[in-house]
């Protein structure tokens, strides 16, 4: 498996090369899709109604690694965890960014002899290594549903959730208005 590169290479959000042939099995992904490393996207109490809504939002586009998801996930998850006493209750969390686009990466030559294997590799489709996410400036990534009073709580589990993903991105805290019951 080719080694993981870092974030700057997915920033840029640029249409895939896709493989187009006269022949139908040349136009497939050869070596198989990953499998995606994010198995939670819902995590907390789920049925709970709660009127406090912390959400991450990013400011920059490009592709999000399904490992960058999942190391916020659980970076967020287990800050909730230990500040609501272990227990799976008290707040919502929710990723709303799914992996589906398939990183490909086609290695590239080091050494002596590298200038005649690089020859001719223009728009080399690359072998499958990673699954991310497209994103674009202003999307919501994931959000925290709690109770009032832990706010501060909720924030400082973005906020640690935000260290570990690769573009610049901002915490909003809105409040869900109650419907009231018509007489």
């Amino acid at each position: 498996m080719a080694k993981l590169r870092g974030s700057d290479v997915y920033k840029t959000l640029k249409r895939p090369y896709t493989r187009k042939s006269k022949f139908k099995q040349h136009m497939y992904i050869r070596g198989g899709i990953p499998s995606k490393r994010t198995v939670k996207f819902d995590m907390g109490d789920m049925n709970s109604n709660y009127p406090l809504r912390v959400s991450l939002f990013t400011l920059q586009e490009g592709t999000l690694l399904d490992n960058a998801i999942e190391a916020s996930r659980q970076t967020a998850n287990k800050f909730l965890l230990k500040s609501f006493g272990g227990k799976q209750s008290g707040f919502h969390f929710k990723i709303k960014v799914f992996p589906h686009h398939i990183v490909r990466i086609h290695p590239i030559a080091m050494g002596a002899g590298a200038d005649r294997y690089s020859t001719g590799m223009a728009r080399a489709y690359g072998k499958p290594t990673n699954l991310g996410a497209r994103v674009s400036a202003g999307q919501e990534l994931m959000y925290i549903e709690v109770p009032i009073e832990k706010e501060a709580v909720a924030k400082e589990a973005l906020r640690k959730a935000t260290c570990k993903l690769p573009f610049k991105s901002l915490i909003e805290v809105t409040k869900k208005e109650r419907k009231k019951a018509d007489k």
